[in-house]
């Protein structure tokens, strides 16, 4: 019998089990299986550390105030010791430009701590260039400059030829005549000349491919290095003060013979394969390459040589083996025969004629190699469309006489991280994605090495937290010494400026509001330009005394720092040392918890963002132990490197 009592709870638990039926047949969320090795918790890191990843390096040009111009670069690695070194294959960032133009000059930069090396480039008022090179064992690095030795005992155009019988010869291109020189310690098929030395460079064509300098004034020969591969094709580009050698598969490596380091490596396009040939670069550093049959302009472009053929009509049957441009612009051309003549080439219009070897007898066999030499005092400077005292290529304001040099923060293209957890004076979850900042600062400086500008860089690259914040940059500068900030967003209402557009009432030091409320920032960039009433002096305004912080924006005095810098004028000091804050101003400790943890971190790289409520060392596997051991070990651990990541924890952006 039908029994509504019973009724009622049967079809609740049919119901009930239909629901959990449907349910445990969707897909569960993955969970996130915490590493408690890696966790925050219980991390022991050393009182006061800072958290920082970058070291501020003091680098200073002593003795050339000849209106030279350097450029400092950071080099991750290279082995000096290694013949084979391939200074492309580390890892490189520009730091500073400067004109130097005292007999002391000054740069201090901030540099990634896992680079260890630095290169310095030197390039005269011409453009010529040296390299130097440096470990960066301290923050002090001093440069002593020394001239060259400038050996060259002739001032004029000299083209000399080698070949595979260890015959050596220099011709004079007035008359065509051929006087030989000592024969060569080595069968040859590449020689080329430095214009500053005057050293010829010859390269042996069978193992182990030596290469020798032959010194003209003593008429001796050295061994500079040697080689793992044959190299026909070889020139120098005095501009870059570097040897360029090609192989026979059509690669190009730029090799400095100071340091025995290539420095660089192309692969030339537009070229037929087949080997042989040469190349040589006109008085103006520009390349020019034959290969058997035709002869090339090679322009350089990113990690590529372009090779573009120019000549206008069939060069001779005669396989092509050398070239050499003097300084009307011809090129001489050998071929693989002994015919007395020497191919003249037309660079600007692509057409050649044969001219006679008035002494023929000099030479029994085929020239496999020319070399030319043209001394500095004939090569012509750059034009200087400015007038300012650097030539184009290295001023980045060509048209602009009050301005030469950008230098930024992080490489131009590059960017910089900040990481804000913004729930201070309260411990967040380490996620370090409430507010995510990419930045990059960049100083413009006179020929004169004056700071004329200032350009601040930013885009809000996630906002993770519910807070409204504001973003500012605190600069080691007073307020009266800014004429201008132009840009930014100001869109809240509760930020007081002064007429110069700096934040008002602030005393000491100037402080630039880059936006007030980052709800509406996300993916967002703005550029913001200071100008100062009347140029900075270099030496008193360095990136490593900028004070970036966060701010509460409807609650001004609540401002968020990295770890150790001080708070500004209008920062609540009521709040440090409060809650699970650590703050001892006595120490000069600030913005870390009392388990020594921050709640701000800076990276000079574009650091990918950690998914939310994932501790950062669950993500960042190396940061626990760098953390823990004060910076010591694991400086890079924000590298992509195996076994530094766990990417399942890593936000797909």
């Amino acid at each position: 019998m039908f029994s509504k009592s019973s009724f009622f709870p049967k079809i609740c638990f049919l119901v009930f089990f239909a629901l959990v039926s449907i349910i445990s047949c969707k897909k569960r969320p993955e969970k996130k299986i915490i590493n408690q090795g890696n966790s925050i918790n219980n991390i022991k890191v050393p009182k006061g550390f800072d958290f920082s990843n970058t070291k501020t390096l003091d680098f200073t040009i002593q003795g050339d105030p000849s209106g030279a111009v350097y450029e400092l670069f950071a080099v991750s690695k290279w082995d000096k010791a290694n013949d084979a070194a391939h200074l492309m294959n580390s890892e490189k960032r520009k730091l500073y430009t400067l004109r130097s133009i005292e007999q002391q000059n000054n740069m201090r930069v901030c540099v990634p701590k896992h680079f260890k090396h630095i290169m310095l480039v030197r390039y005269s008022p011409k453009g010529f260039q040296e390299r130097f090179f440096f470990d960066i064992d301290d923050s002090t690095i001093q440069f002593d400059y020394t001239p060259k030795n400038q050996r060259q005992s002739r001032s004029e155009e000299l083209l000399y030829g080698v070949n595979a019988n260890k015959e050596f010869f220099l011709f004079d291109l007035n008359d065509m005549s051929v006087e030989e020189l000592p024969t060569i310690p080595c069968s040859s098929i590449a020689c080329t000349v430095n214009p500053f030395s005057g050293e010829v460079y010859i390269a042996n064509n069978l193992p182990p491919y030596d290469l020798y300098a032959y010194e003209p004034v003593s008429k001796e020969f050295e061994k500079l290095d040697n080689f793992d591969f044959i190299f026909p094709r070889m020139g120098y580009n005095g501009f870059e003060d570097l040897l360029y050698f090609g192989s026979n598969n059509n690669y190009l490596y730029a090799y400095d013979v100071d340091q025995k380091l290539v420095v660089d490596t192309y692969q030339i396009t537009g070229l037929p394969l087949g080997g042989g040939g040469d190349l040589c670069f006109d008085d103006s550093g520009q390349m020019y390459l034959v290969d058997r049959y035709n002869v090339y302009r090679v322009d350089i472009e990113n990690n590529s040589a372009v090779a573009s053929k120019i000549n206008t009509q069939n060069m001779p049957l005669g396989i092509l083996t050398s070239i050499g441009i003097d300084k009307s612009g011809y090129a001489y051309i050998s071929e693989m025969v002994n015919n007395g003549k020497i191919i003249k080439f037309n660079i600007e219009d692509g057409t050649w004629e044969y001219v006679e070897i008035s002494n023929t007898e000099s030479i029994a066999n085929q020239i496999n190699d020319f070399g030319m030499f043209i001394t500095p005092d004939l090569l012509d400077p750059e034009g200087d469309n400015d007038n300012d005292g650097v030539i184009n290529s290295l001023d980045a304001y060509p048209q602009d006489a009050s301005k030469a040099f950008k230098n930024s923060y992080v490489d131009s293209g590059e960017t910089a991280t900040l990481a804000f957890e913004d729930l201070w004076n309260s411990k967040g979850d380490y996620d370090f994605n409430d507010l995510v900042i990419n930045y990059n600062y960049s100083t413009i400086l006179s020929p004169n090495n004056k700071i004329v500008q200032l350009d601040i860089i930013t885009t809000v690259k996630h906002l993770g937290g519910s807070l409204h914040n504001g973003f500012a940059i605190e600069l080691p500068v007073a307020p009266s010494f800014i004429g201008s900030v132009n840009g930014g967003l100001k869109n809240s209402g509760l930020i007081n400026y002064e007429s110069n557009g700096i934040e008002a009432d602030q005393q000491d030091k100037s402080v630039v509001v880059v936006f007030e409320d980052d709800r509406v920032t996300e993916g967002k960039t703005y550029v913001v330009s200071v100008m100062f009433n009347s140029p900075l002096d270099i030496g008193g305004f360095d990136y490593s005394q900028f004070n970036p912080f966060i701010f509460l924006t409807e609650s001004r005095g609540v401002e968020i720092h990295l770890p150790n810098y001080m708070m500004t004028n209008l920062g609540n000091t009521g709040l440090l040392g409060v809650k699970d804050d650590a703050s001892n101003l006595e120490q000069n400790i600030t913005y870390l918890s009392h388990d020594n943890l921050p709640w701000a971190i800076n990276v000079m790289y574009d650091l990918e963002l950690v998914q939310e409520k994932i501790p950062i060392t669950e993500a960042y596997l190396k940061f626990r132990a760098w953390a823990q051991s004060g910076g010591t070990v694991y400086d890079d651990w924000y590298m992509n490197i195996d076994g530094y990541r766990n990417t399942g924890f890593i936000m797909v952006e």
